[in-house]
Formats: C-alpha cells, structure tokens, sequence
C-alpha cells in the first residue's frame, strides 16, 4: 500500500528558489515530515531514502540551514553534551519568503508520517539491538534494554558490538557481567577491558593442549601416508608375480 513516506512531493515551483537537485528533495522530503514537533528523521534514514551517503546528506542540510531554508536544533541528553536527537524544522511554506518561520497549522497527517518514518527507523536500530543482545548472552532485562538502546547514537552501534565481543571473553561467567540494560545505561562499552592474568598452570594447561592437538594431527597425517603406501604396495605385488611367471616360462 502507498505511503506519504514513500516519495516526495515537490511543486513546479520550487525550481523557482535557486537549490540544486539533492537541495529541492531534501527541502520538500523535511516538509512532509515536519510535524506538530518537527521532522526526526535521521541522516541514516535520508541516505536509505535517497541512496546517498551520510556525508552527503549532513553537507545538504548544512547547505539548507546556511540558505535559511531549514532550521537545526538539538536535543541533549540530561545533564550531558550527548546528542539525545535532532530537530529539523522548515521555514514558511511561502516560496517567497523562506526566511520566515512557520506560522501555519502543520499539514494534515504529518504526525502520522513521522510516526511512521520513526517505526521504520527503530526497525532497523531494533535489528542491530537483537543481533547484540544475542552476543552479550545474558537474557534479562530486555524490554528496559530496548528503550535504552534507542536512545544511543546508531554510530556508537559498531563500537559496543566490538566492545562486547571482547567483554564476554573476559567475563565468560554470566553472573559478572551486568544485566544488559546496566550494560547500556552505565555505558560500560566505553570501559577499559581489564583481562585477567593467566596463571602459571592456565599457560601450562593451554601449551599440553596446543602440543596435544599438533600431535593428533600429526598421527593423523602419517595414518593417511600409510594407508596411502600399503595401498601402493598391493598394486605393485601382482606385477612382481607376473614378472616371476614369464620368467618361468622363459627358463622352460
């Protein structure tokens, strides 16, 4: 079924404001998210949209908001720097004075698309949460660890999946690592790792078993040369014995 979100409606006469190509889409796509709040769409989700790289989007707004096209807000996470999310908002709808804030009644079920820009957002953030949740291997706290993960940056994503790789190594037993949502919340992935030292006997314990296994794969190869050999012999003694036979005949 078609959606609002699925395109972009742009007027004849937006030729008319002196943008470039990506600028016209990117302007007009604002518009029809812009709700009662605001547009909260994400640069992953413009770059999704128009197949385009990040890079690509942030320097098109950047260019929008310099034209007084747009305006950028932020908001912080509390009593932090953090970035929680960004608001776009679109000046007047009037092409002739861009520059002029939005007065106007947001247009009919642009809250309704924005809800539906963030449900497809969350999706894919959802899809990245489960493949993490699955590596940290603890299953508790799972609804509250949703909630906090949707409230993270999606480009620190990468950096607490490769923490937690390393995290889980270095607490194998479950009960010391913490419920995934303190995991989270506390941001335990920006913590150094500190590996426990091994042991004497745990250094002697690993190199018995890395000699035992090269061991094991050297029985095994020379089991397989042998086999291989006494198959060669067997082919090779039927022709001993015809050779002794023509001789026989020969010496009669």
């Amino acid at each position: 079924m078609y959606k609002k979100n699925d395109g972009v409606w742009i007027p004849v006469d937006a030729f008319k404001l002196g943008l470039n190509a990506n600028q016209t889409l990117m302007l007009y796509k604002i518009y029809m998210l812009d709700g009662d709040k605001g547009c909260f769409a994400t640069n992953n989700y413009f770059a999704d949209f128009f197949k385009i790289s990040t890079r690509q989007v942030s320097s098109t707004i950047s260019s929008l908001v310099k034209k007084g096209f747009i305006k950028q807000s932020y908001e912080y996470k509390d009593g932090t720097k953090s970035i929680k999310y960004r608001i776009l908002r679109p000046y007047r709808r009037s092409l002739q004075h861009p520059h002029e804030e939005v007065v106007s009644t947001p247009t009919k079920n642009s809250s309704t698309i924005n809800k539906e820009v963030n449900k497809d957002i969350n999706k894919k953030h959802l899809s990245v949460f489960d493949e993490w949740y699955s590596l940290y291997n603890k299953k508790t706290t799972k609804k509250g660890a949703i909630i906090q993960w949707l409230k993270i940056d999606p480009e620190i994503y990468p950096v607490i999946i490769s923490h937690t790789k390393r995290f889980v190594v270095a607490k194998p037993d479950k009960i010391y690592r913490p419920d995934p949502v303190r995991y989270l919340k506390n941001e335990v992935y920006n913590d150094e790792i500190i590996e426990k030292e091994k042991s004497k006997e745990e250094i002697e314990l690993i190199n018995i078993e890395r000699n035992d296994r090269a061991r094991k794969k050297r029985d095994a190869q020379f089991r397989a040369d042998s086999i291989k050999a006494s198959e060669e012999c067997e082919d090779f003694i039927p022709d001993l014995n015809a050779m002794r036979e023509d001789l026989k005949k020969k010496v009669a």
